[in-house]
């Protein structure tokens, strides 16, 4: 019997190779993301200057803020491509490895679903946390700063937030990753590692928290539906609901949501789970019906 040592020596070498591209896949989003936010900050002060306004370094930081999805819009549309070139480039089958196969509606629609409803748990969850020190802090400086990306021109941040950052993620993480992943571990040790990863890459100990959490699901669903479309659309409904909640202004009575903040918590665990129950037992109905 090989001892845990031994058994643990063998994966971090297996890791190795998969590790590496990870990186480079990892690295590339995070560098244009910095590179365009740069040029993006600045233009903004080369403006200001330009037009002879007042270099206020906290009011152009809040300018920069409200306008950083635009920058994130920009690097994803400059990096998304690449993704697509680099499986060709290792003579790989691009939608094999990025897994775009058809998958049922009923599917699709369960996806959506369940994306909004995880959102609603998650956002009671975090509300729970914020109350425990010394995640309070913490939590408010992060509130802050996201509020003041989602004051940017309204479809420009439904598009980057709500639509083309769930897909890149996907196919960086329950694409690309967790494709390498699954040549050195088993199945659920890779897709715990690919949550963990998506956790750590968004710098934030709240956001982080939450992220990782729905990587596990969404890593799940990748390898039951053996489609990247439906974690998309999971992801797609997650964050758009937020968006929507963020932009769209709707009248609620005070104190509605608090007095009914039971219902719709204990109503988000029910239809999370129900539909996420729902895609395993479809898709596995699915692969049988092919296979036969």
């Amino acid at each position: 019997m090989n001892s845990l040592p031994s058994v643990l020596l063998k994966y971090l070498k297996a890791l190795l190779k998969p590790l590496a591209f990870i990186i480079l896949y990892l690295s590339i989003y995070f560098a244009a993301q910095i590179a365009v936010t740069g040029v993006y900050s600045i233009a903004i002060i080369a403006y200001l200057v330009i037009t002879g306004q007042s270099l206020d370094w906290h009011a152009t930081y809040d300018i920069i803020l409200v306008n950083t999805t635009t920058a994130v819009l920009i690097s994803i549309l400059l990096t998304l491509p690449i993704y697509f070139i680099i499986p060709k480039i290792r003579k790989q089958n691009v939608f094999e490895v990025l897994r775009f196969r058809k998958t049922g509606i009923s599917n699709l629609g369960l996806s959506l679903i369940l994306g909004a409803s995880l959102n609603v748990f998650i956002s009671y969850a975090l509300v729970y946390l914020e109350s425990i020190a010394p995640l309070e802090n913490i939590s408010k400086e992060y509130e802050q700063i996201m509020e003041r990306v989602m004051d940017g021109n309204s479809i420009i941040v439904f598009i980057t937030v709500g639509v083309m950052a769930p897909i890149i993620e996907e196919i960086i993480f329950r694409g690309l990753v967790l494709n390498e992943l699954k040549k050195a571990l088993p199945i659920y040790p890779a897709i715990t590692l690919q949550a963990l990863i998506f956790g750590i890459y968004h710098l934030n100990l709240i956001q982080g928290l939450y992220a990782a959490l729905l990587g596990i699901v969404l890593g799940i669903v990748t390898e039951k539906t053996r489609s990247i479309w439906a974690p998309i659309l999971i992801h797609i409904s997650f964050n758009s609901l937020s968006t929507l909640i963020n932009k769209v202004p709707i009248n609620i009575p005070e104190g509605h949501l608090l007095s009914n903040q039971y219902f719709l918590f204990l109503s988000s665990i029910v239809f999370a789970a129900l539909s996420f129950v729902l895609i395993l037992q479809l898709s596995k109905r699915r692969s049988n019906i092919i296979s036969e």
